[in-house]
């Protein structure tokens, strides 16, 4: 696998789906089909004590799919590849972040809310328990990402505040028992996000929102033929996100762009990430 030895790369870009009652579920159904192109960009890292230093500045593009599917109005499953850094340039070895990221399934469970089995239109609750795939049939040396099979899910809450506002909470944990084929084993990481979202109807049946979600990641050491590497990591990050909704097209569409923006960590890349997100509904 592709690695840079010194600091993992820790970059999670999320964005909200409006068209559905819940940002994690889809209506009875319908679907959706996601394409995401995105640029991150480096020059600095965080060591073990959270100071920057110096690293090769690295610009990498990646392309991202997705697949959701909404069986019922309180169930839907959904596939979501992380994609293809096909392209990196810079000071180092630049070719070492191009490759396949591993994909996800997951079952989305939307629990409470105005069509959940539990009803309330103050609050929405779904739950996805998952599993990570390593991507099959490549070489290592075009593997990204952990490389593993992780085990685990993700918990989503909103408090409706009204028609235009409401605050997202959001936890996503997994756990890696196997070890991959380099002998290493990643133990398990964390992620928490909390984010004000607010939307407005505009003309020609379109809707704008906007959201700053913050952002927390969290992973133990490294096992490398059993032995840890000391290396526990963390970052918090904020990411401005905007999405534009348009319904009086052929099918729906949604169009988001959000900036990934590195603020504390421990152990990782300081890295920043513009993501364009286009979801088509069906």
């Amino acid at each position: 696998m592709k690695r840079f030895i010194l600091f993992p790369v820790l970059a999670i870009i999320m964005v909200s789906h409006i068209f559905s009652e819940d940002a994690k579920a889809l209506s009875a159904q319908s679907g959706e089909f996601y394409v995401t192109p995105g640029v991150s960009f480096f020059s600095k890292a965080w060591d073990d004590d959270g100071d920057k230093t110096g690293v090769p500045e690295t610009e990498i593009f990646n392309v991202g799919f997705g697949l959701a599917y909404g069986f019922t109005d309180w169930f839907s499953a959904a596939f979501d590849w992380k994609g293809w850094n096909i392209w990196s340039d810079g000071d180092g070895p630049a070719e070492a972040y191009e490759g396949f990221h591993d994909f996800s399934l997951e079952a989305r469970f939307h629990l409470i809310g105005n069509n959940a089995p539990v009803k309330t239109p103050r609050f929405r609750l779904t739950a996805a328990p998952g599993v990570i795939f390593p991507f099959p049939g490549i070489d290592d040396d075009d593997k990204m990402g952990k490389n593993a099979w992780g085990f685990g899910g993700s918990v989503s809450f909103d408090t409706v505040i009204n028609q235009h506002f409401f605050l997202n909470v959001f936890s996503k944990f997994y756990v890696y028992p196997i070890e991959n084929e380099e002998k290493i084993k990643h133990g398990w990481d964390l992620t928490l996000e909390a984010e004000p979202n607010f939307n407005i109807d505009i003309p020609y049946g379109m809707n704008l929102a906007a959201g700053l979600p913050v952002n927390f990641t969290l992973a133990p050491e490294q096992k490398i033929d059993g032995a840890g590497d000391g290396r526990d990591s963390y970052v918090l990050s904020l990411r401005p996100t905007v999405t534009l909704q348009l319904t009086h097209t052929p099918v729906p569409v949604e169009v988001g762009i959000d900036y990934a923006i590195p603020l504390v960590g421990k152990n990782a890349i300081a890295n920043h990430a513009v993501s364009l997100r286009t979801s088509i509904f069906f």
